[in-house]
Parts: structure tokens; C-alpha cells; sequence
């Protein structure tokens, strides 16, 4: 069943780091939050994005070499802004390893010092997948390779079943979200060690899947390793891709296993992107 959602209207300047290159899916959150059709949030005043510019996945041979030539320009202050949202991203969000040791290209540094001055400054933050690692990271957490109980690589892709936490209760973004759930994956990476004093929302077999953190008492910062704005028609056409099906066969993954997961989705999971919006309002009013 679809949940209602309505057109509210917005009283609140939000920057987007869009983090995914050639696509938008911070237009699929914003369309949560607002309650706005997609194709018009572009326009939207209260909208700002910020996009990471990199070469083609062909023009490269490795995702390394494509992290290296990246680039991202940023707003000069986080002042202008009453809150942001860091999307998904093909990047890895700990540093790259290079023959001479480790390598964190200058993009990544650079957002990871305005992620830090956000939170100093006690600007509402939300990050998705690529966004709650880099959070992570900011934040004096790690991220790292998704490993089996066998050591081995391993991808969170489809559906994933998610617990809350007894901690979790009262947290204003998980607010109307179930004890257990199933929701949007596609991770190959994960938050090994949270930041310190943060408190953990959600998580399932495979580690963290939801975090908040705090600044002097007050919640600050949310990081969410599902991808709640992606809808049940795009997750099934990913499935339904062959060459994702070959990849997730040679990750040792049951596509029908995934599929019946999938059979207990709910879209109660996307009121985390209204929470946030309700959230930044009260802060504002």
C-alpha cells in the first residue's frame, strides 16, 4: 500500500551533495521530504545540489583511477543552509590503498572537512549509504570492505531485512518506521566502528544499517546504510538486470532468496527523508 504523501510547504533551504555521478537520486529523497513531483524539484528554491564531476566509467580502467580524477565543488560556508543531505555513491568512503601507503583524494577531503564544520555548527545532517560512511568517517568512525563469516567480499544488494534498537525509541527520524523491517540494498561497503558517543538505530546479520550523532546532547547527524528512497519498481528492475544477475551469482547470492524478502517491503521505511524535514522545520520555526 502507497503512504500518503502530501504537498507541504517547505520553509527551509536544504543543500544536496550528490554524490552519485550522471544520476539524481537526490531527487527521489526530496521528493519524500517535500511531498513535490520529481521532475520539478530541480526548480525548487528550497533545493541547492552540489555534484561530485567524474570521468565516464569507460574512460578508466579502475574505480581507484575514477576516485583520484573526481571533484566536487563546494558551498564556502554551511551557513547558508539549514541542513544537508549526503546521497549514495559508486566511491568508497575510506581511503584508497596505494603502493606507498593510503591515498584520500582531495574531493573526499574536502567534504569530509565540511561535513566536520556542519556538525560543529549543528546543521542537521542525513546521509544515505556513500553518505552515512563519509559521515562516519568525518565523525572519527571507519568504514570499510563488507566481509562474509568466510572473510570473503561481500555485496548487500535487493532487499535487506533490518532490525530497530531498543536505543532507537523517541528518535525523531525513525518515527512511524517498525521494530523490523525490509528495505532497499546496494552496498558493498560498511560502518565497521561508529563515531564516538554516537547511538545505534538499526542494524541486521551484516552490521550497522542506521546511527545518530549527537553534539553537546543534542542530535545532530543521522546515517542510514539502506537506500529508503529507492521504491520497489527499481529495485526489481535492477533484479531483473542480467548482468547484475551475474554479478550477485558470483557474490554466492540466491536471487530468489532476495526476491522473497522483497515480498515484505513496506514504504513506511521512506518517512525517514520526512522526519528529517519535520526535524530541520522545528529547529527553524
Amino acid at each position: 500500500m502507497e503512504t500518503e504523501n502530501k504537498e507541504i510547504e517547505p520553509r527551509a533551504k536544504i543543500l544536496f551533495l550528490q554524490a552519485t555521478p550522471w544520476m539524481k537520486p537526490y531527487l527521489q529523497m526530496a521528493k519524500r521530504m517535500f511531498g513535490q513531483e520529481a521532475e520539478s524539484i530541480e526548480e525548487f528554491q528550497q533545493v541547492v545540489t552540489s555534484e561530485v564531476k567524474a570521468p565516464r566509467y569507460k574512460d578508466l580502467p579502475s574505480a581507484a583511477e575514477r576516485d583520484k580524477q573526481a571533484e566536487l565543488i563546494l558551498p564556502k560556508t554551511v551557513d547558508d543552509f539549514q541542513a544537508i543531505v549526503i546521497t549514495g555513491s559508486p566511491f568508497d568512503s575510506y581511503p584508497l590503498e596505494e603502493k606507498e601507503g593510503l591515498l584520500v583524494p582531495y574531493w573526499k577531503k574536502e567534504l569530509i572537512d565540511f561535513v566536520r564544520k556542519a556538525f560543529e555548527r549543528k546543521k542537521p545532517i542525513l546521509g544515505i549509504c556513500f553518505g552515512a560512511q563519509i559521515l562516519a568517517e568525518a565523525l572519527g568512525g571507519k568504514t570499510e570492505k563488507m566481509k562474509n563469516k568466510n572473510s570473503r567480499e561481500f555485496w548487500e544488494v535487493g532487499w535487506g531485512r533490518i532490525k530497530r534498537t531498543m536505543e532507537s525509541t523517541g528518535d525523531p527520524i525513525m518515527r512511524g518506521i517498525p521494530s523490523e523491517f525490509v528495505a532497499p540494498q546496494n552496498h558493498h561497503n560498511i560502518v565497521s566502528r561508529l563515531p564516538e558517543g554516537s547511538i545505534l538505530l538499526a542494524e541486521n546479520e551484516y552490521g550497522v544499517q542506521g546511527f545518530r550523532v549527537e553534539k553537546e546532547g543534542q542530535p545532530v547527524a543521522w546515517g542510514f546504510q539502506f537506500h529508503a528512497e529507492r521504491t520497489a519498481k527499481g529495485v526489481e528492475k535492477f533484479l531483473d538486470n542480467e548482468e547484475n544477475q551475474k554479478n550477485m551469482e558470483n557474490y554466492g547470492l540466491d536471487l530468489e532468496e532476495i526476491r522473497e524478502r522483497g515480498k515484505d517491503y513496506h514504504q513506511e521505511v521512506q518517512k525517514i527523508f520526512n522526519n528529517f524535514l519535520k526535524f530541520i522545520w522545528s529547529g527553524v520555526q
